[in-house]
């Protein structure tokens, strides 16, 4: 071939242009297999998956994880790992409600931790700089109060700690009442954190024909929440349990425990010596 033969610089630069133009058009890979040197993302480039699943399958074919719009689906025996970065979920509006990873505070420890959509956590699990790992169980108010810390600094139910009550072991203690009607003898002011309340009390009758009844009493919802009869010539432990108002969560109740006499001429005596929460 002549030199005159030769393409013209311009007519390379169209030829160029041609062929790129039809590089724009090629379609895009309707199907790809990566061999064993694997798909490496450079640069801040990202993998798009629009419309359709993104799924991870073992060297047999089978799927050990799917990733759609209906969430990441992990199969039997399978695991998911983040190696020294963090595991993030969201809420419709974008806030961070579970946060797993590394943590900035402590710098360098990692935790689990559930958030409100504020920011406000509600649970954490974390390393403190000891290395000891930290449970705290938080109110979700904007003071962060903690109700259960498995740490003795000062906040919660370390361990938990729980107190328990002692009362004089002796007969005679008790309030006493002779009237038919039930009279006030003990009450509480409290706030419902459980369904049900457990009033332990001992109870005495002074004489063999004399008989009553003992009764624990929502003064403010206005109804009984247990009663126990009380034999003649009795001196024996009462339990009474019984159900609040299903909608009195977190409300204050005045509690009161009474008695009456129902038969004889005696006294009837109730002492409390303890009083419970209880689920059920």
């Amino acid at each position: 071939m002549s030199y005159d033969d030769e393409p013209s610089a311009m007519g390379r630069i169209a030829e160029l242009e041609r062929k790129v133009e039809e590089l724009q058009l090629v379609r895009r890979l309707t199907s790809s297999s990566i061999g064993s040197g694997g798909l490496v993302v450079k640069d801040g480039g990202t993998i798009a998956v629009e419309g359709g699943a993104f799924v991870v399958k073992d060297a047999g074919g089978n799927v050990v994880a799917d990733l759609s719009t209906a969430g990441l689906s992990l199969e039997a025996d399978s695991t998911l790992s983040v190696n020294d970065g963090t595991l993030r979920f969201y809420d419709d509006l974008g806030n961070t409600i579970v946060f797993l990873g590394q943590l900035t505070v402590p710098a360098g420890k990692h935790g689990f931790i559930v958030q409100d959509p504020t920011g406000l956590n509600l649970l954490d699990i974390f390393e403190a700089p000891s290395g000891d790992w930290l449970v705290n169980i938080r109110d979700g108010s904007a003071n962060q109060n903690a109700i259960l810390v498995n740490d003795t600094g000062g906040e919660g139910l370390a361990r938990p700690y729980l107190s328990y009550q002692f009362v004089q072991d002796l007969q005679n203690n008790e309030l006493l009442t002779t009237s038919a009607t039930y009279q006030n003898l003990w009450r509480v002011d409290l706030n419902i954190q459980h369904p049900e309340l457990r009033v332990d009390v001992y109870v005495r009758s002074t004489g063999g024909s004399t008989t009553g009844n003992v009764r624990v009493y929502d003064e403010t919802a206005g109804v009984v929440l247990a009663t126990a009869a009380i034999a003649g010539s009795a001196y024996t432990r009462a339990i009474m349990k019984g159900p609040f108002p299903t909608d009195a969560w977190g409300e204050w109740h005045d509690i009161r425990v009474q008695g009456r006499r129902t038969a004889g001429a005696g006294n009837i005596g109730i002492e409390v010596v303890g009083a419970y929460g209880v689920q059920s």
